[in-house]
């Protein structure tokens, strides 16, 4: 394989292992393409034009999105969408923390959290949440679902985040709390019965899955729109326990079988790269296959 002017760019008598050596530059040659149109830096406020969701070219989709720069915005396209996805909603909350400085400084002051959360909050995940994750998130929130993808959307938004920005944050607030009250029972659980020989398998998945659920920065991985009924997950694994409890062990273990045959593989791929957001759907997504059985009972 090689480049016009007749210089070698790889060789190899596979042609399916050419292309797999041929991806990365292939897939950067791409984005630097796409962004020859797209890039932009150094935006004090976003102008211009709107951004579409996708963009079919003829190497491939591409997802513009807009680009948090710590005191400013940029603009780029993404091959992933998760990752543009991810970009883009911290750009939207910049803006909305660099339009409102004055009320963040004041919000941070007065979120209101239980005793039991103000304690946990340093050792509740690897790093710990801090009060700017929540005012953080709850920009996110205050912003709206979809996040505004035109300027001018953005800039009447951002105006009237300012008003249901302490809103959020005591749903944010809320929503620690009561997945905080949840948890004591569960890890508790998960200690005594870790050793046990039928018991200690279910202890052990139970304890990955709180993994995932309390993983660093878990607030913003899990957005808003999760974080708010959040403790609905750990309401689902204390509805697990009781049946454990009351019903024969086989049923569990049947369960478990069919969550492993794909959570094993998508916890070795996660926790191989954590900071990768293609991965966070899919954990979502086994959440959700996780407490389907008992969904009736956790509403």
């Amino acid at each position: 394989v090689g480049y016009d002017d007749g210089s070698q760019l790889a060789m190899g008598a596979c042609p399916a292992e050419l292309r797999q050596r041929l991806a990365p530059l292939l897939r950067g040659r791409h984005e630097a393409a796409a962004n020859e149109r797209w890039e932009r830096t150094g935006m004090k406020t976003w102008d211009g034009d709107a951004l579409p969701a996708r963009i079919d070219t003829g190497s491939g989709a591409v997802y513009p999105a807009l680009v948090d720069e710590g005191a400013s915005l940029g603009v780029r396209a993404f091959l992933c969408q998760a990752t543009a996805r991810e970009s883009h909603r911290a750009a939207c909350v910049r803006m909305v923390v660099m339009a409102h400085a004055d009320h963040h400084i004041w919000l941070r002051k007065n979120i209101r959290l239980g005793m039991a959360t103000k304690f946990e909050l340093p050792r509740l995940c690897p790093g710990g949440i801090s009060i700017e994750d929540i005012t953080t998130l709850a920009a996110e929130g205050a912003l709206g679902i979809p996040l505004p993808r035109a300027p001018g959307d953005a800039r009447d938004r951002v105006t009237a985040a300012r008003t249901r920005w302490h809103e959020s944050a005591q749903a944010v607030a809320k929503a620690l709390d009561t997945s905080v009250d949840c948890l004591p029972p569960i890890r508790a659980w998960i200690e005594a019965k870790s050793s046990e020989r039928h018991l200690g398998p279910v202890a052990a998945d139970l304890a990955e899955e709180l993994q995932w659920l309390l993983r660093g920065r878990f607030l913003w991985r899990a957005g808003f729109g999760r974080v708010k009924s959040y403790d609905r997950y750990f309401r689902a694994i204390r509805t697990r326990l009781g049946r454990i409890e009351s019903l024969p062990l086989v049923k569990d273990l049947e369960k478990l079988a069919r969550v492993r045959r794909y959570w094993q593989p998508w916890m070795q791929a996660w926790t191989a790269a954590p900071d990768e957001p293609r991965w966070w759907d899919f954990g979502w997504q086994l959440e959700e296959f996780r407490i389907r059985s008992e969904e009736r009972r956790v509403g």
